[in-house]
């Protein structure tokens, strides 16, 4: 057992940065605000934690936006399809962002790379229905 722990320091010795320099290029990679841009200065957990949750609440304001505005243009009959899809949407976005994470599962990078996903999908979902607006 104690050579599995120490595996697994290991492990995460070497995951850590690497999954902090993806976050650091994820942020890179995204448009964002003057606050957000601060985030690209985060160096502790802690810190990189909070500004994937701000970027996920961002991420998750926009979707619903989005959402709302192409459910008012529905019929009632398409509207109640769309809440369905999205409901399943949620469901699935949850379990994907589970799944992808677990690769990290019990070290301090797991909620951070838990929040990276859900926003990644959110942004995605965003772009889906965005396009039913066309």
């Amino acid at each position: 057992m104690k050579e599995l722990f120490v595996s697994m320091k290991t492990c995460n010795k070497i995951l850590t940065p690497i999954l902090a320099t993806m976050f650091l290029l994820l942020l890179m990679a995204w448009d964002l605000s003057a606050s957000e841009r601060d985030c690209k200065d985060a160096v502790s957990t802690a810190e990189m934690r909070t500004c994937a949750n701000e970027l996920y609440e961002a991420a998750d304001v926009e979707l619903n936006q989005v959402y709302w505005q192409l459910a008012s243009r529905l019929s009632d009959k398409r509207r109640e399809k769309l809440r369905a899809a999205q409901q399943a949407w949620i469901t699935f976005r949850d379990k994907n962002a589970t799944f992808a994470s677990s690769v990290v599962e019990g070290g301090t990078m797991y909620p951070i790379m838990e929040v990276m996903e859900l926003t990644t999908t959110t942004k995605q979902r965003t772009e889906q229905l965005r396009a039913h607006l066309k």
